[in-house]
């Protein structure tokens, strides 16, 4: 099921539900949160979990039904066979694995293989596929008009009427995690078409906007009034400081950060601002002793995973902000430092982030003052004056693009080669999905594409 679409509720309900019918089945759920391992590591995942409990699971002989919830969000990345790995063959028969995943993430993967049992070839597939499908007008409605869902003041038919002039946003939010983004964010979306004369674009991105801003400001009253002071530009240090976690944990291909504690600690502050040399990374956003670190954490969308394991609340947020942290330093970064966000990790490669793609998509075209429609034609488009705000960003992603040139890489090193072609590679990828017309340059300047490196691009369909 693709994000939002309930697959982690799914996978607590279906145990509970398990539990609940224990009389009649006689079959035991054990469900695996993936975020917690690599590629590696979950190769023993059902011994870490069970540890001694599992001779006794296969004495008793009743079937296990294992639930491997996020196989999409092994730190890392990666294709671990879990029956396979974790010998589940050894359990009773009946013994299951139900494994819940992204379809993005499996896509080009022989996922038979990866995700059931050996089976010889002539034998039929022991896989079965569910996918969790989007919710109708109707089941978007009834959850609307249920008082419980909605926000304090606020009607099912005033969420109705704007839904029915933003047919782009009832799209969005026929996944429950979006629904409910929605109504949380909808006083502000609400304003926001109000103070609009001229026509207005919703996009995901617009969502998460109003839900962040609602988040950021509920928290720092709450922190103004447990502590009686106000701070300046709170709203502002809560959003860096989510950017700079995000990015860190993008950028090492984790979802979750196991913060350990540093036994001898050195004597100086920490912040999460400027990354200074220490025994432990993660301290800049996790330390205990900086005031400053410890009030900006509080506003960041996180949750405890116990122990000293963090995550956001969801993995869309950190998908989220770290679009954001790209968006940003396409505005505001030039040269080097500009490559060196962009270049930090491909979104492209394995483990892929299509939604942090769409986030930048939808950031892009929302520069337009008039979204191109799908009939127009590349040079309509290319001249098209509601295309002017994007000057700067559109051009710096063309740097990027440029600067992959063959010629201009020779003797770099393997990692900085690398780097280039992740930022070379995103920026025509964001483009492309944007519907720029790079036939348009490519007529301006005929040798522009001449020896660019962009070897994980997603250029389908390109104009």
């Amino acid at each position: 099921g693709d994000a939002g679409t309930g697959k982690t509720t799914l996978s607590l309900l279906l145990t509970k539900w398990l539990w609940q019918d224990f009389a009649a089945r006689k079959a035991i759920p054990v469900r695996i949160e993936m975020r917690r391992y690599n590629a590696s590591s979950a190769g023993n995942c059902v011994a870490d979990v069970l540890g001694a409990k599992a001779v006794k699971l296969r004495d008793l002989g009743l079937p296990v039904f294992f639930i491997f919830d996020g196989y999409d969000e092994l730190a890392g990345g990666g294709y671990p066979r879990l029956w396979e790995a974790n010998r589940l063959a050894e359990f009773p028969a009946g013994t299951k694995a139900i494994i819940t995943c992204r379809p993005e993430y499996l896509a080009g993967q022989d996922y038979e293989t990866l995700l059931g049992p050996d089976v010889p070839d002539t034998a039929p597939s022991q896989l079965v596929e569910w996918f969790a499908s989007p919710f109708t007008h109707e089941q978007i409605s009834a959850y609307l008009k249920n008082p419980q869902e909605r926000e304090t003041g606020i009607n099912a038919k005033e969420y109705e009427a704007f839904l029915t002039t933003n047919p782009v946003v009832r799209e969005l939010v026929s996944t429950p995690f979006l629904l409910r983004i929605f109504v949380s964010a909808f006083p502000r979306l609400q304003s926001k078409q109000l103070s609009n004369t001229s026509s207005i674009r919703f996009t995901r991105g617009d969502l998460y906007d109003a839900f962040m801003e609602k988040w950021f400001r509920k928290e720092e009253k709450m922190l103004v009034a447990s502590t009686g002071q106000s701070f300046p530009a709170l709203k502002e240090t809560f959003a860096e400081f989510s950017q700079t976690l995000s990015f860190e944990m993008f950028k090492e291909k984790i979802s979750q950060v196991v913060r350990e504690e540093v036994v001898a600690r050195r004597q100086f502050r920490q912040s999460f601002k400027a990354p200074v040399a220490g025994p432990n990374p993660w301290e800049r956003w996790f330390s205990n002793t900086d005031p400053e670190v410890v009030r900006a954490r509080r506003g960041c969308p996180l949750r405890s995973l116990g122990g000293t394991t963090f995550s956001f609340v969801h993995q869309s947020f950190l998908e989220y902000f770290v679009a954001e942290e790209l968006w940003q330093a396409l505005q505001q970064e030039k040269g080097e430092e500009l490559a060196e966000v962009w270049g930090a990790r491909c979104l492209t490669k394995d483990p892929k982030m299509p939604a942090v793609i769409s986030f930048l998509v939808d950031r892009f075209l929302d520069g337009a003052t008039v979204v191109p429609k799908e009939e127009s034609s590349a040079i309509q488009v290319a001249t098209d004056p509601s295309w002017a705000g994007l000057c700067c960003m559109r051009d710096n992603l063309l740097w990027l693009i440029e600067s992959s040139n063959r010629e201009g890489t020779l003797g770099l090193t393997s990692d900085r080669l690398e780097s280039i072609q992740n930022a070379a590679s995103n920026a025509i990828t964001v483009l492309n999905k944007a519907s720029f017309p790079l036939s348009i340059k490519a007529r301006e300047v005929p040798n522009f594409f001449r020896g660019v490196q962009v070897p994980y691009a997603d250029l389908s369909m390109a104009q």
